[in-house]
């Protein structure tokens, strides 16, 4: 939903810099739910991180993921901005 309005936001607007912000509020947002079941604090311990015996590797997870989704946008960018080539 929030892609869907990160696209609209284009077509009306036509700034690709608000796509880019929000592109990467959602990049953001899914690497912090994606650590969610592995945080192991005072506050709150994650059910993942329960079974592995108290184990906090929510900022190795969040690592990863977080790469693997920045690669994956920009080879998304790269298809879909391609330079055309012009016939004169």
């Amino acid at each position: 939903m929030l892609l869907g309005a990160a696209l609209a936001t284009v077509a009306i607007n036509g700034n690709i810099m608000a796509v880019i912000k929000d592109m990467g509020a959602i990049r953001f947002t899914i690497v912090i739910l994606g650590q969610i079941p592995f945080i192991n604090t005072e506050i709150y311990q994650g059910v993942l991180s329960q079974q592995m015996n108290d184990l906090d590797i929510a900022w190795i997870t969040g690592s990863i993921s977080a790469f693997i989704l920045y690669v994956i946008s920009i080879k998304i960018k790269n298809k879909r901005f391609q330079p055309q080539k012009v016939s004169i």
